[in-house]
C-alpha cells in the first residue's frame, strides 16, 4: 500500500452495520497473523459469521465497547480495534485493548497506529488514564509495533484453548495521554 493509499483510509467509530465486515477481518487477519504460531485446528475453528454476531452484539449494547474501523475510500473495511475497562485483574491499568486487527494488505501504512490513537482518545474521553493489552509472545511484528508506540512489557501468562497452549505478554501504557498523541514515521 502506498502513501497515497494511506490518505484514503479513514478511521471512524464502528456501527452494528459493520459487524459482517468486522467478523470477516477478525477471522482473515487472525489466520494471516497466527498461521504457524497457533494450530490450524484453532485457526479454522473460528467462523466469520459467529464473529460477526459477536461484534454486532457488542455494538448493540447500551454501553458498547469503544470500537473503531479503518475504511478505504471505496467503503471496504480493512481493520478494526476495540477496548474498554481492563479485564486484567493482575495489571494496574484501567483500560484494555481487547482487539486490534488489520488485514495484511493494509499493514505498514499507519492504519494500525491510527486505530490505536483513535481508541486511546476514546478511552481517555471516557475517563481512563492507563492502558494495557495482551499479545501472543511469538508475534514479534505486533510486539515491535506496540514498543514503537511506547508500550512496555508489564506481565505474562499462559493460555490454554483445548489442546493448544501458548504464552502471552502484556504491554502497558501508564499514561493514555502519551498514546493519544502518538504520531511519527513508524508505520504498521
Amino acid at each position: 500500500m502506498s502513501a497515497a493509499d494511506t490518505q484514503t483510509i479513514a478511521i471512524r467509530a464502528a456501527t452494528p452495520a459493520d459487524a459482517p465486515a468486522i467478523g470477516r477481518i477478525h477471522v482473515e487477519s487472525s489466520r494471516e497473523t497466527y498461521r504457524g504460531l497457533l494450530s490450524d485446528n484453532l485457526l479454522e475453528s473460528v467462523s466469520a459469521v459467529v464473529r460477526a454476531a459477536m461484534w454486532r452484539g457488542e455494538l448493540e449494547q447500551e454501553r458498547p465497547i469503544s470500537l473503531f474501523v479503518a475504511q478505504r475510500a471505496n467503503g471496504e473495511l480493512v481493520g478494526f480495534a476495540g477496548g474498554g475497562t481492563s479485564r486484567a485483574a493482575s495489571l494496574p491499568h484501567e483500560a484494555e485493548v481487547y482487539v486490534i486487527y488489520v488485514l495484511l494488505a493494509a499493514q505498514r501504512c499507519g492504519c494500525g497506529r491510527r486505530l490505536m490513537v483513535a481508541l486511546a482518545n476514546a478511552l481517555h474521553v471516557r475517563g481512563f488514564k492507563s492502558l494495557c493489552l495482551w499479545v501472543l509472545e511469538e508475534n514479534t511484528s505486533a510486539r515491535r509495533f506496540y514498543e514503537r508506540l511506547g508500550g512496555i512489557v508489564v506481565g505474562e501468562k499462559t493460555e490454554v484453548h483445548g489442546e493448544d497452549e501458548f504464552r502471552e505478554v502484556a504491554y502497558g501504557w501508564d499514561s493514555l495521554e502519551s498514546l493519544c498523541s502518538a504520531s511519527g514515521e513508524s508505520r504498521h
